[in-house]
């Protein structure tokens, strides 16, 4: 059975190096590193800014938190107290309190830290750009706690207020990846149905105006996952298993019964996008060597041509850019299997990863690991300037008492959504978020 990518809770983190490094239920894992380090008795020797910030948009308030390293430069994941923050220009990125700032101007400013450990004064400093947003609606699935079950939640993006959508499907299951439609209305997200005879999986359709929710396939047989938008949004495909093998699908917002639009009869689950600039498919398809590589199609009439040949790397969730002529997808990063983001030109080129490894701390008596992007469905700002993924960057201490029997040993690593330039290059914190947030799409 398909397993929605966005099943994130709190890792639970081993207490030895020679365990199983933590699982994060997502499409592709990120485990911790491991090695040697100073442990938790290691005296401060350095400081740095924590999490993958660089950047933050004009008009933005934000904020900026700092560890402490060893003498080896490893990060302790201890926070300090007292940091006394300053700015190379207050025009430009002013601070208004310990850790907070407002990005006033467009422009570059460097920000310095300041912390005080048993006598001796630590600094680091962080160049920050501040730049022009993106306009336009998001969506994304946010994990209220332990006890809740994960929401689809949406936000204009000149705005801070989160709206929930109302409650579909079956409660107690996450759903997978939201579409928002090509108007920024509306919502298709695949969920697991109430209890039936048929099989789990349906897309469902919200209207983010109307709260109404209905099920576009709910008297269908079989599963039905990866919905995706036709460019004038008068349909969503979709990739079910129907008849026993896995398809391309379609159906009419107006009425109507789907109906196949692309027969591949794969025997695992396709996931594609549809190209806004002309309509076309690109498609994740599984390779006699163990990987995916992406393909170029048209619905009705069958491939056409491919677009990566590196058939042993996992290549999921491939998502076009709006200009049509890039692709954004998720895919392992190296041999240690670390979940990453990467582009490739949709003509055809090598595939380039997106964000760079960040140190971030770890359990005590482990080495941190240079954690990388971890998105199971990487989407894209409306203009096309910056992707939105998920990053375990910011690392979030969970109280034992709410992870239930067992507890957590240390830290755990709920993902927030970064906007992040096609460069790399800025990378602006888009949720911050104690749980996790995954799998934005914006119109």
């Amino acid at each position: 059975m398909y397993q929605s990518p966005a099943r994130l809770l709190v890792a639970r983190i081993p207490s030895r190096c020679s365990r199983a490094s933590a699982a994060l239920s997502l499409a592709l894992a990120a485990p911790l590193g491991c090695g040697d380090s100073s442990g938790p008795g290691a005296q401060p020797a350095g400081l740095i800014v924590a999490g993958g910030q660089n950047a933050a948009f004009l008009g933005d308030t934000f904020g900026l938190s700092t560890w402490y390293t060893d003498s080896g430069g490893d990060v302790l994941g201890v926070a300090p107290t007292g940091v006394r923050w300053s700015s190379s220009d207050p025009a430009v990125v002013e601070p208004i309190s310990d850790s907070t700032f407002v990005a006033r101007a467009l422009g570059t400013a460097t920000l310095v830290a300041e912390a005080v450990s048993s006598g001796n004064t630590l600094t680091t400093s962080l160049a920050f750009q501040v730049v022009e947003g993106f306009q336009g609606r998001m969506v994304w699935l946010r994990q209220s706690d332990l006890g809740e079950p994960t929401r689809l939640v949406s936000r204009d993006l000149s705005s801070r207020v989160v709206v929930s959508a109302p409650p579909f499907g079956y409660r107690t299951t996450p759903p997978g990846p939201p579409a928002l439609s090509p108007d920024g209305r509306y919502v298709a997200i695949p969920a697991t149905r109430p209890i039936s005879d048929i099989a789990p999986l349906a897309i469902y359709l919200v209207d983010l105006t109307t709260d109404d929710v209905a099920a576009l396939t709910d008297s269908m047989p079989g599963n039905q996952i990866n919905p995706r938008w036709s460019t004038d949004g008068a349909s969503v495909l979709f990739s079910s298993d129907a008849g026993g093998s896995w398809n391309i699908w379609s159906v009419p917002l107006s009425g109507g019964l789907p109906r196949v639009r692309l027969r591949l009869d794969a025997g695992a689950p396709v996931f594609f996008d549809v190209s806004p600039s002309d309509g076309r498919l690109v498609l994740a398809l599984a390779t006699s060597e163990g990987g995916r590589d992406l393909w170029e199609t048209s619905v009705d009439t069958g491939i056409t041509r491919r677009i990566t040949n590196t058939p042993v790397q996992g290549k999921n969730w491939p998502r076009v850019g709006p200009d049509g002529g890039t692709i954004a997808f998720s895919a392992t990063a190296d041999v240690a299997g670390l979940g990453a983001v990467f582009l490739v030109p949709r003509a055809g080129g090598p595939p380039r990863e997106v964000l760079p490894r960040v140190m971030v701390p770890a359990f005590p008596g482990a080495r941190p690991n240079a954690h990388v992007a971890q998105s199971s469905s990487p989407g894209w700002s409306p203009d096309g300037r910056f992707l939105l993924v998920m990053w375990f960057v910011d690392a979030t201490y969970v109280p034992a008492s709410l992870v239930g029997p067992g507890g957590l040993d240390s830290w755990g690593y709920p993902g927030d959504i970064y906007a992040v330039s096609t460069d790399g290059m800025v990378r602006i914190r888009l949720t911050s978020w104690k749980w996790a947030d995954a799998d934005a799409d914006s119109r």
